[in-house]
């Protein structure tokens, strides 16, 4: 009996070393591939520190069957290697890990490629310096429909020579274009269902742990049955799939997901880079009490002369004299703009008044800058004969007083004459500028001290109103308001509040560092007033949200800025403000939660960014915020809001080629697009749409679309035919 029961133990312990020999035999450990496999690496803008995702996302082409027609064999081969090119279709290739080859039955049942087809499962790759980690956002979706314990996902590693035009291995590579296997390229290990679990166990023991360190920081548990952990929630789970072989840095892969049902792939998606960006922004209104009040100013009506003098031909007039009338604009308010503009009378008439033209338009060019258009200029132009006459009285010929203007002009051609006269002529080359104003506005402490001796509150309002619409028309220099000190005291609160907002929007560019820290200690202490103005709060809530990179330097903390948003737009005066506030808050808050991976806080911002942008007619139909607001969503790896906002601009506007391809790179992920060769038809039908270059461009470099379209036989061919010579990304990663 002993005996036999001992035989049965060494046959079993054989049976399991043959066969151990023979699964390790295929594999050692983590699977890299080898020498003699298709050698390949991830690019270098991919290596990364594991806690760092992609800052290029992705997105998903389902693996479509190929129509049934003759493969068309490239230009470059000789069409008697068509039977010995095509020979091995039909003999499948063993596949590698004990998988087995597509079935559409069991495809069509499988209720994990359901799920993904119906967004219930999200998958994403993230390349870290460890390798390839499987990503899933909806953890809690993915495990429940993981019914068997060898169902799974695994990573499939392609190689893009293959995919070049004129390319012979196009035709016999084993894969699913020829029929020959049901995989294109390498296979890492299977993750099967056991490892997502071992994951999310290691996770729920972590949070337990915290649990735990928190309960007995606080006293308030005795020993481990009283956590809590009801509460807890994965966020998401992520599994290493392998590393894969840096050994030849010249060539890249692409990665496809291979969806697995008790061992047997039920589905193949391709992973696409589409690259966003986060240069979305939105603002609040700066709101400072402006009053219309008219100024009561006693000053008189001045008006300004400047003489300004211009080279000998040059229509360029000098630049310190102009920044002095320019100056006096900046600082006067002006009705009107006289402009008396000379040549001097030695020169011929039609060049003389050529000239003197062109330095009257040089003048009114460089004036017009700096006012608005309720100011009037008048321009005159001539020979300066005035100035000439006035010149006689001191020159050495008073005689020509008598003489006619042919005549003078006639003896100023005699060098030895013109020389004489040099200096009287380039006196007269010059113009004459006349400005007349009504408001002196310069000497702004004269002013605001005369109010403050007459106690009148309600003037210096108006002063200020007054400055703040001059500031912003760029009239008055930085500074020259804000140097003023109000009283301190209850009557002048607003016109303090209203200062620091006018000196941020007109001043900042020019702030110091200590400058802007300053700004940011006055704002607290406003903030931690009991009775501070909602005014105030408004404008606190505006600064933080406009110059979110400095206040987070100030570690100043999220949830105090939400409470302040809370507590801002709860009045009735700033309540239509709330959505908005909420939205920047949103685009300043979530690439973070996106890297810390609180997926859960992603989704409510991105939810709330798309409802509050799609509501806006004119958003949806401007074209700048709807590509931007895409792009983020892109980032934010929301890839279906990011087709809904190019789909709604698309169907509403004119055609634009940006909004259209950015759109043709992300519907791939449209469920209506997944369906047998719709998304290539689609691609075959831009081809008419879009121009050469534009639709070519569609495939080309790291944010194009995957190379492994081409698996279409119709799109490949109409591709290396319009796109002779440029190429496509298999081509730039084959170089």
């Amino acid at each position: 009996m002993n005996f036999r029961k001992n035989a049965r133990f060494f046959v079993w312990l054989l049976v399991s070393y043959v066969l151990t020999i023979h699964y390790y035999g295929q594999s050692s450990g983590t699977p890299v591939l080898e020498s003699n496999s298709i050698h390949s690496s991830y690019p270098e803008y991919l290596v990364k520190d594991n806690t760092n995702n992609l800052s290029q996302q992705s997105t998903f082409i389902a693996y479509q069957e190929q129509p049934d027609k003759e493969i068309a064999l490239s230009d470059t081969m000789k069409s008697e290697d068509k039977t010995e090119l095509l020979g091995a279709e039909g003999k499948k290739q063993k596949l590698p890990w004990k998988l087995k080859h597509l079935n559409a039955k069991t495809t069509a049942n499988s209720e994990l490629w359901k799920a993904f087809q119906n967004d219930q499962v999200q998958l994403q790759l993230d390349y870290t310096s460890q390798g390839i980690i499987v990503r899933s956002t909806t953890p809690l979706q993915l495990l429940d429909v993981l019914k068997n314990r060898k169902d799974g996902i695994a990573i499939e590693l392609v190689n893009p020579k293959s995919y070049t035009c004129g390319s012979k291995e196009y035709y016999t590579t084993l894969g699913r274009r020829t029929g020959s296997s049901s995989t294109n390229g390498t296979v890492l290990k299977p993750i099967y269902k056991k490892e997502f679990l071992r994951d999310l166990t290691k996770q729920r023991q972590e949070f337990e742990q915290l649990q735990a360190s928190k309960a007995r920081l606080s006293g308030s548990a005795k020993n481990k049955k009283t956590i809590d952990t009801t509460t807890w929630q994965p966020e998401a789970v992520s599994v290493l799939a392998g590393a894969i072989s840096q050994n030849d840095s010249s060539k890249t892969v692409t990665a496809n997901f291979l969806m697995i049902h008790k061992k047997r792939i039920v589905g193949v998606v391709h992973y696409t880079d589409i690259c966003g960006d986060l240069s979305l922004r939105d603002s609040l209104p700066l709101t400072p009490q402006l009053v219309t009040t008219p100024l009561d100013f006693s000053s008189d009506d001045k008006s300004f002369s400047f003489q300004i003098p211009f080279a000998r031909n040059s229509i360029s007039p000098d630049h310190a004299s102009m920044e002095v009338v320019r100056d006096t604009l900046k600082n006067y308010q002006i009705d009107r703009i006289l402009i008396y503009a000379f040549a001097s009378i030695e020169g011929i008439g039609k060049m003389n008044k050529q000239l003197y033209q062109s330095r009257a338009d040089s003048i009114v060019g460089y004036l017009r800058k700096y006012i608005d258009h309720k100011t009037t200029i008048t321009v005159q132009t001539g020979e300066n004969w005035e100035l000439f006459y006035q010149q006689l009285a001191q020159s050495p010929n008073p005689e020509w007083k008598s003489w006619s203007k042919t005549r003078i002009k006639q003896e100023l051609q005699k060098p030895r004459v013109l020389k004489v006269w040099e200096k009287y002529l380039d006196e007269q080359r010059s113009a004459s500028v006349r400005l007349e104003t009504h408001l002196n506005v310069r000497d702004t402490l004269t002013y605001v001290q005369k109010y403050y001796k007459a106690k009148t509150a309600a003037q210096a309002a108006a002063l200020q109103s007054f400055y703040y619409r001059q500031c912003k028309a760029g009239k008055l220099s930085p500074n020259m308001l804000f140097s003023v000190r109000y009283p301190e005291t209850e009557e002048y609160n607003s016109l303090y509040h209203n200062q620091m907002m006018m000196d941020y929007e007109c001043n900042r560019q020019h702030w110091t560092e200590e400058q802007w820290i300053n700004h940011w200690h006055n704002l607290q202490t406003i903030l931690t007033e009991k009775d501070s103005q909602t005014e105030m709060q408004y404008y606190a809530m505006n600064f933080i949200l406009s110059e979110w990179d400095f206040v987070k330097s100030q570690n100043y903390k999220e949830k105090d800025i939400l409470k302040l948003i809370q507590q801002v737009t709860s009045s009735d005066k700033y309540k239509s403000f709330e959505t908005k506030a909420k939205s920047i808050f949103y685009i300043n808050t979530l690439p973070g939660y996106l890297q810390a991976g609180n997926y859960r806080k992603v989704k409510e911002g991105v939810d709330f960014l798309f409802t509050y942008y799609t509501s806006q007619s004119e958003v949806v139909a401007n074209r700048n915020t709807s590509l931007q607001l895409a792009n983020f969503l892109i980032e934010m790896e929301a890839f279906k809001p990011a087709i809904q906002v190019l789909d709604n601009y698309l169907k509403k506007t004119a055609f634009d080629e940006n909004i259209y391809t950015q759109y043709l790179k992300l519907v791939s992920l449209h469920p209506d697009y997944q369906q047998k060769r719709a998304y290539t038809k689609l691609l075959i039908e831009a081809s008419q749409k879009l121009s050469p270059a534009k639709w070519c461009d569609l495939f080309m470099g790291d944010c194009g679309i995957n190379f492994q379209v081409f698996d279409d036989y119709e799109l490949r061919n109409l591709h290396c035919e319009k796109c002779a010579g440029i190429g496509n990304e298999a081509k730039q990663k084959t170089k």
